[in-house]
């Protein structure tokens, strides 16, 4: 019985995907304009759901149409970028993208305006999107950090409240959004030098969210401005639990080694530095090599990802390490999940009868998938980029700081003998509000995951 409910299931979807496609097949045939053709085909294939496929036929009319807003266009293409994802629009000239009157499409000229640092043109796009609309809180994240970067602190913190508020926090992406935005309030107050208050925005974001990990860092350093480097080096300690495997980011060692010269404690300090010296100089004057040599391959730098992405592993430790860490990118988990929803539509439309629109279906895909590997490739690479300017400026730090010890070689201070000095008292303990003392007796309380802090005693 349930087998043969099965075969009158597919039976009846693949007729309806059929008919479907049908029309589609007919609209070629018909002698009218092209734009009018490509606008019936782009809501056929919507209509019949086949979002990827009707991408490239979309992209093309937005490229040949007039300026004038088309309702009907315009419900074909919010369908489109609702069920795939907006990289497939985003390498699309702003000229292009400026003749939709799409919110979404505004989003996107909005996050493009806001790359080449043309802010009032970005707030002015961002702005007229409707409140209504699902993209609204993103767009709100969006104003937010313009106007931090225009150092418009008040109106930088409503916007992220608005964003906060908005977000739909019963959906994984909206909660994920929203938690953006509180971290987009703590780096606006952190970025106006209110250390206090951002120290308790940071605190904000649940432990249980994909967000916090990345904050660890931030609200490490935090703690450094406020002189707090006990607690500075309790958040980088964090970092070595086993969850955190898969998090990259060499500058921990460098703001590590910073509190220990802070404190005056300079065997530590020159421990941290000659440790991350013998473990990342080599490899980084490899990865340097390998980025140089591979250039902008952008197909190489996607198969890269892929392959390592399925516990593969390349020969180069720091390599693999980086792109493990890249796992935990939310950007790059979605266009991946991108790529699996495009290779799903493919198998369908390869699977159908002849017609004679299916050659061009699936030459639309192929094109897709070109560009979304691509995408992907650039993206991966331009990470592996910036982890290289992280160990870079690793570098540059504990070169500084090892210069700060020699000075210090012959000061009395540098003369410390752990064998007969208490290195750490609970006196030396700063908390807020939000932070608690736990006595621990062998116990593991894991609501503390992150607020571990040191007790060391400054040495200066």
């Amino acid at each position: 019985m349930n087998r043969m409910f099965f075969f009158i299931f597919i039976t009846v979807f693949t007729f309806t995907a059929q008919a479907g496609v049908g029309k589609a097949d007919s609209i070629l045939k018909q002698r009218i304009g092209y734009s009018q053709k490509l606008k019936k085909l782009v809501k056929e294939l919507v209509d019949d759901e086949l979002y990827y496929s009707a991408i490239p036929w979309a992209k093309e009319y937005l490229a040949r149409g007039t300026n004038k807003y088309d309702t009907s266009f315009e419900k074909s293409l919010s369908k489109i970028i609702q069920n795939t994802h907006m990289s497939h629009f985003e390498t699309l000239p702003l000229g292009f993208l400026k003749k939709s009157n799409l919110n979404t499409i505004k989003y996107i000229i909005g996050k493009k305006l806001l790359k080449k640092s043309s802010y009032r043109a970005a707030k002015q796009y961002l702005k007229s999107i409707n409140a209504n609309h699902s993209i609204y809180p993103y767009a709100m994240n969006a104003l937010g950090t313009v106007y931090a970067l225009e150092q418009k602190w008040d109106a930088s913190i409503e916007a992220f409240n608005t964003c906060k508020n908005t977000s739909n926090q019963n959906k994984y992406d909206g909660k994920i959004n929203a938690h953006y935005c509180i971290l987009g309030i703590a780096r606006t107050q952190f970025a106006n030098k209110d250390y206090k208050k951002a120290e308790l925005s940071f605190l904000d974001i649940p432990k249980s969210s994909p967000v916090w990990p990345h904050i660890l860092f931030e609200e490490a350093w935090n703690s450094y401005y406020m002189k707090n480097y006990n607690r500075t080096l309790g958040k980088l300690v964090t970092y070595n639990a086993p969850m955190f495997n898969r998090f990259f980011n060499p500058e921990y060692e460098v703001l590590k080694a910073l509190s220990y010269l802070k404190l005056c404690l300079y065997k530590d300090a020159k421990k941290v530095s000659d440790k991350f010296y013998s473990k990342y100089m080599t490899p980084t004057r490899k990865l340097r090599v390998f980025l140089k040599r591979k250039g902008k391959d952008y197909n190489y730098f996607y198969k890269l990802y892929n392959s390592l992405s399925k516990n593969k592993t390349s020969g180069n430790r720091l390599l693999d390490s980086l792109i493990s860490s890249f796992q935990t990118d939310a950007v790059i988990r979605s266009l991946s999940k991108s790529q699996q929803d495009l290779y799903k539509e493919y198998e369908r439309v390869k699977n159908m009868k002849s017609l004679r629109i299916k050659k061009s279906l699936l030459s639309n895909l192929r094109d897709v998938i070109g560009s979304g590997r691509k995408y992907l490739g650039a993206f991966v690479r331009s990470k592996l980029i910036e982890k290289y300017a992280q160990l870079y400026r690793g570098f540059e730090g504990m070169s500084y700081i090892k210069l700060e010890v020699l000075a210090q070689r012959k000061a009395k201070l540098y003369n410390f003998d752990d064998t007969k000095k208490k290195r750490g008292d609970i006196k030396y303990l700063e908390r807020n509000e939000k932070q608690y003392f736990w006595n621990f007796n062998g116990e593991f309380w894991a609501d503390e995951l992150g607020d571990y802090v040191f007790a060391l005693k400054s040495e200066c």
